[in-house]
């Protein structure tokens, strides 16, 4: 039983990667707007990797340029305050590029938004990956997809600040990605608790 039980502990620890939430599809519709995506998660993942696919149908060597916000809040009212990461990035020619945005420590429960606007604003050529079929979604423990967002009107100064409506008509292609390490707090939780019951067992035996 001893040995059982510390083979548990040592499961307990190990970092495994998994997927927060994943939507993918054939990425043949370009938002060439402002668009957002968001989802809900009750526990908290560690080393998360946000990425988004993008193309790029210029067909004419031009790069295309925008900002990407990781937030927890978005429409009228939402500043930097409420920003996790921002990061600016381009894209050469090209279908379903996939661009690794951001790499975050924890993301603990809570909703979020992942949102990407064109510099200079809305583009013809290009932009955030998406399908007008029905997408292959991939979802964590605790993780729920809210709905996607998108316009092509006038960005807010602050992009994420943009009353952003329902998107209709597609899905955007993205991907959270997480290296599952448990929390110091949690694995502590996990070995003192196994502790107790082997010392427990130990006497009783």
């Amino acid at each position: 039983m001893l040995r059982l039980l510390s083979l548990f502990v040592a499961s307990a620890l190990v970092a495994l990667p998994g997927t927060v939430i994943s939507v993918a599809g054939n990425g043949t519709l370009s938002l060439g707007g402002l668009g957002a995506v968001s989802w809900t998660q009750t526990g908290t993942f560690a080393g998360v990797t946000v990425s988004a696919e993008m193309n790029n149908i210029s067909g004419a060597g031009q790069s295309l340029s925008f900002h990407a916000y990781l937030t927890d809040a978005i429409g009228p009212g939402a500043s930097v305050a409420d920003e996790i990461a921002s990061t600016a990035f381009t894209i050469a020619p090209g279908f379903n590029q996939v661009v690794n945005l951001f790499q975050v420590a924890n993301l603990g429960p809570g909703t979020y938004f992942l949102v990407i606007a064109p510099d200079g604003g809305t583009t013809p050529v290009g932009g955030w990956a998406g399908t007008s079929t029905s997408p292959t979604v991939s979802l964590g423990a605790g993780v729920v997809r809210n709905a996607d967002r998108g316009t092509s009107g006038t960005f807010a100064s602050y992009p994420p600040a943009t009353n952003i409506p329902a998107l209709t008509g597609g899905s955007l292609l993205y991907s959270v990605t997480s290296a599952d390490v448990p929390e110091p707090a949690t694995t502590a939780l996990v070995v003192a608790g196994l502790a107790a019951i082997v010392l427990r067992r130990a006497r009783v035996g």
